[in-house]
């Protein structure tokens, strides 16, 4: 059998295993077809060896990324692990291939007066005029608040539905509990539960509450922040339109999503880590902490504790003497 075959059988295998998330299914899909059977589905089981599995996967690491190569590496090992049940060889050959090592990468926030530029820029966008002169029609600012107050995830944002904003409880709530997706056909939908499979009910900060009244007036979709069409909005277009109001602005080096590590460090250094952890959703405070929470580069402020252990006077050479 080629490795092409051995694909097909190991998706079947993979998919029929228990649901996966949308995202999750096209973007092993991708790998699949795009990667592994482009680039090994012409040869036979027995000719996958350690040495070119391992070339294989770290020429990708090297021409698409770190992500890339170690989800090919996870399919990779799933499909010849296959191939030993079946037989077909006598060990799994992607066990010995050597690890993909992840790059550093330092979770980013943005300081106050940072985010006060970008919120007054994405204003000015919104009630600006387009190249004719006409009044532009974008909706950037709104959702940029709601993840400054919450925290959420794109996806997540435009997902929420007024019927999860409960707007007259003490404080304010918002129940984020969906994320905006792709289905197999490239198409938008709602999936109803988020990355972490988790229900989240957030408590809004009064400048999203207020934005949030403003807009229920006159709401004509079950969703909080539809589209110019009033359809699902994609979280990938309102990258596009976020980077054509703040091209030009320095600070802007990354996506909305330094707005979730913003505030993420906000909470851990105002509040604590186990608060940003369940504000953001994650699993486990280790999560935030390697990918959402910006240390800088002071210490903290340990003065007066350091101070104790000056508690011995020294003696100088001449009072000795």
């Amino acid at each position: 059998m080629r490795i092409s075959a051995l694909a097909d059988e190991w998706w079947e295998e993979w998919l029929s295993a228990k649901p996966r998330p949308i995202n999750t299914e096209r973007r092993y899909k991708g790998i699949l077809e795009n990667h592994i059977k482009a680039g090994l589905g012409g040869l036979m089981i027995s000719e996958a060896s350690v040495s070119r599995l391992d070339r294989f996967l770290k020429a990708k690491t090297k021409n698409v990324g770190y992500s890339s190569a170690a989800l090919a590496r996870v399919i990779l090992r799933g499909m010849m692990g296959m191939a030993a049940r079946h037989g077909a060889i006598m060990s799994n050959p992607v066990d010995s291939c050597a690890t993909i090592p992840e790059p550093e990468k330092a979770p980013v926030a943005w300081s106050l007066d940072e985010i006060a530029d970008i919120r007054t820029t994405l204003a000015a966008w919104d009630s600006g005029k387009d190249k004719s002169g006409r009044a532009r029609s974008s909706d950037l600012s709104d959702p940029c608040d709601f993840m400054l107050g919450t925290g959420c995830r794109p996806g997540e944002v435009f997902a929420l539905r007024w019927a999860d904003v409960d707007l007259e409880s003490e404080p304010a709530t918002a129940r984020i509990r969906a994320t905006v997706v792709r289905d197999r056909d490239f198409g938008l939908t709602i999936q109803e539960h988020t990355k972490g499979h988790k229900v989240r009910i957030l408590k809004l900060p009064l400048f999203v509450v207020d934005m949030l009244r403003r807009r229920s007036e006159t709401a004509y979709t079950e969703v909080v922040f539809p589209s110019s069409t009033g359809t699902v909005r994609s979280p990938d277009n309102f990258r596009v339109q976020w980077n054509q109001a703040l091209g030009d602005v320095p600070i802007v080096d990354a996506m909305p999503k330094v707005f979730r590590s913003s505030v993420g460090t906000f909470v851990a250094k105002t509040a604590s880590k186990d608060s940003a952890q369940k504000q953001l959703g994650h699993s486990s405070v280790t999560i935030t902490e390697k990918h959402y929470i910006d240390e800088g580069e002071h210490g903290p402020d340990l003065t007066a504790t350091l101070e104790l252990l000056n508690t011995v006077k020294v003696v100088s050479d001449q009072n000795s003497q």
